[in-house]
């Protein structure tokens, strides 16, 4: 269920953009992808930081000042132009994230998810030479950050590997992976690693149900 639009200032320069906010939201129809993203039409994905379109530095959304509704924008600043929506980074504009943020894991976690958008939304065709040749280098970057000792991002490492085409490695982690409750997930990968497959995939979904 949508809240009320509000118009947050950037910490830096105070320059005004507009986020939306939800009083609800559920797991209806989400769909699970093998990077361990999912995505449900009805639970709202909002950035947690920003690159502000008038003075370009990152800000997160929860340092930023709430102005007023989006309805009482006017009332308080007729001379200014309506703010628009935020925006999540570009995937270009990660590399400059970071630079910045001091949790290196999260913001490459972040942008490998940025880059899968793109197959996500079948919008494969914008990935560029330059793109694609960064993306590499965060897989291997990836590779060193994960925690094996962690199922969750064994299987994320899993998939870097997968992703990179050393499938063997790959098949190496997934083994160590003896938890019943995974045994289907592992199935899944390794039948992906047989057909020599690299790209990312459907895990689950959609599923219908609240989780």
């Amino acid at each position: 269920m949508l809240g009320p639009n509000m118009i947050i200032a950037c910490p830096h320069c105070g320059f005004p953009a507009k986020i939306r906010t939800y009083f609800s939201w559920n797991t209806l129809g989400a769909v699970f992808w093998s990077d361990g993203k999912q995505v449900a039409p009805m639970k709202p994905e909002i950035p947690a930081f920003v690159f502000c379109r008038k003075c370009n530095n990152l800000y997160w959304i929860k340092d930023a000042k709430e102005i007023c509704e989006e309805k009482n924008f006017k009332s308080f600043y007729s001379h200014l132009e309506e703010p628009r929506y935020i925006e999540f980074p570009s995937f270009m504009q990660f590399p400059m994230a970071l630079e910045i943020i001091e949790n290196k894991k999260y913001v490459r976690i972040e942008m490998l998810y940025c880059f899968n958008n793109l197959i996500r939304k079948k919008k494969e065709s914008e990935i560029t030479p330059d793109m694609q040749k960064i993306h590499e280098a965060n897989l291997y970057a990836l590779i060193d950050l994960f925690d094996e000792n962690n199922e969750n991002e064994l299987i994320m490492k899993a998939e870097v590997y997968r992703n990179l085409g050393l499938f063997e490695k790959s098949i190496t982690l997934l083994e160590k992976l003896n938890n019943p409750k995974l045994s289907l997930i592992k199935e899944k990968f390794l039948t992906e690693i047989k057909r020599n497959n690299k790209k990312l995939f459907k895990l689950f979904g959609p599923v219908y149900g609240y989780r």
